[in-house]
């Protein structure tokens, strides 16, 4: 068959005579071309729709029974998620529970830890020896490994119920054998008595009644011993268990200050040979401070009036007055003006320089002893780092022999170590006290020697009206 576009093209390139004799019959091949392709198709399409309603039912059928599923598992889906996000939630509501009872847990048992720390470091030292065996075993019961929650817990019930006896007992009072260590180191057996924050103990022999206190570098507590008739006061409340006691309100403390209460007498045994050397190099400059003084009180200020009084007289000739006026006055004041009147007839550079020189002669005396007063501020404090050296060598000499257990052992060192540092340095502070007052009231003497030289000497020659 023929395409009749085909032949239409061809009868445009023929010619248009050709095609107008060639049109007709075109025509009717093109019409019984598409007839026939028409009929064709529709036989085809029949076929195919016939074959197409004959899949369409078990197609639809499938599709119903997978919707019909689909909507069975969205179903379930949706079931699943509810229940899972039911699930989740109950766990998280769980998991809050359980850190919530981990949590009080943790914190009871930290209460119960924190009780335990506070009962121990709040027994009193006498106490150890009633407590110390039981608590030692609770400690061991808990760091023990694989402890269940329950069996911790029991431990420290057991412990609060210890610490309430404990309360009890201290509340009406108590008494135990026990031992304790009298200031010579000796440990004594005996029995011992609580009553609130106080600890009393009397020995078996009834040589030793007193109050319990801590003692370092011992298990045991240490005795302060009472006056007897307190001691008897004790040993009748420990053995019947009533009776009058002695009350300390320090605990102890006011009894072990006072004796360790240095007197200056033990302060200068424990400076050893070097503190008696710093004392006597003191003695020595306190002695100095005395001459240094009485040749202070020598100089005597004079008054402006009798300087005027006495150069009046000098230079109105009347000498002799002048000489008997000026043997009121005394020390090297009288001396410089003596030399004055005795000399008014030289000149004014001569006679200045005269009485200048009883200045440079009385200087001397005055300033003697200051150097020494020098050297001991000096020396003092070196003298005590001396003392200082010489003690932690001892220091270390004992520590080499008896270690650093025995705190008495290392304290003969130690205080002389100390003590010759304090004496060197109150003597030096003392001394130079000394010094710079000296030194002061020294030059304010000469000072005032200077003026009055100066001014006898303006006044023989012009007169006070003249100053």
């Amino acid at each position: 068959m023929k395409n009749p576009i085909l032949l239409l093209l061809a009868a445009a390139l023929i010619g248009p005579g050709t095609v107008r004799l060639n049109a007709a019959s075109a025509l009717e091949r093109v019409d019984g071309d598409i007839k026939v392709l028409l009929e064709n198709s529709l036989d085809q399409y029949r076929a195919l729709s016939t074959r197409t309603r004959a899949e369409k039912i078990p197609l639809v059928r499938d599709l119903s029974r997978h919707e019909a599923e689909n909507r069975a598992l969205r179903d379930e889906l949706m079931q699943s998620r509810l229940t899972a996000e039911h699930r989740k939630d109950r766990i998280e509501n769980l998991q809050e529970e359980v850190a919530r009872a981990a949590s009080q847990a943790s914190y009871i048992d930290g209460v119960l830890n924190d009780f335990l720390v506070n009962f121990e470091s709040r027994l009193h030292v006498a106490e150890d020896q009633l407590y110390k065996e039981r608590l030692t075993a609770f400690r061991l019961a808990l760091e023990k490994p694989g402890q269940s929650l329950e069996d911790t817990d029991a431990i420290y019930l057991d412990t609060v119920a210890l610490g309430l006896d404990r309360l009890e007992n201290l509340i009406g009072g108590t008494s135990f054998d026990g031992r304790s260590i009298d200031r010579e180191g000796r440990v004594l057996d005996g029995r011992i008595a609580l009553l609130g924050p106080s600890a009393y103990f009397s020995s078996t022999d009834g040589n030793a009644d007193g109050l319990l206190v801590f003692h370092s570098g011992t298990i045991e507590p240490k005795l302060l011993p009472f006056r007897s008739t307190d001691a008897g006061n004790i040993r009748t409340f420990v053995a019947a268990g009533e009776g009058v006691l002695p009350l300390d309100a320090s605990l102890g403390n006011a009894i072990t200050l006072h004796e360790v209460n240095i007197t200056l007498r033990e302060q200068i045994r424990q400076g050893g040979v070097v503190g008696i050397a710093i004392l006597v190099l003191g003695a020595l400059a306190l002695v100095f401070s005395i001459f240094i003084l009485i040749e202070i009180r020598r100089v005597k200020s004079v008054q402006p009036e009798d300087v005027i009084a006495i150069a009046g007289h000098v230079r109105n000739n009347r000498r002799d007055e002048a000489i008997a006026q000026v043997g009121h006055l005394s020390g090297a004041v009288r001396e410089m003006i003596q030399v004055g009147v005795e000399n008014a007839d030289a000149t004014v550079v001569f006679l200045e320089e005269l009485m200048l020189s009883v200045i440079a002669r009385t200087r001397p005396k005055l300033e003697r002893f200051l150097p020494f007063l020098s050297i001991t501020v000096v020396a003092a404090p070196l003298l005590g780092l001396l003392g200082t050296v010489v003690g932690m060598i001892k220091t270390f000499a004992l520590i080499t022999v008896f270690g650093t257990g025995d705190p008495k052992a290392l304290s003969s060192g130690i205080s002389e170590a100390l003590v010759t540092t304090e004496i060197g340095l109150v003597v030096a502070i003392v001394v130079l006290l000394l010094h710079a007052a000296f030194s002061r009231v020294i030059r304010s003497r000469l000072g005032m020697m200077e003026r009055v030289a100066f001014d006898f000497v303006t006044f023989v020659r012009h007169g006070p009206e003249e100053d």
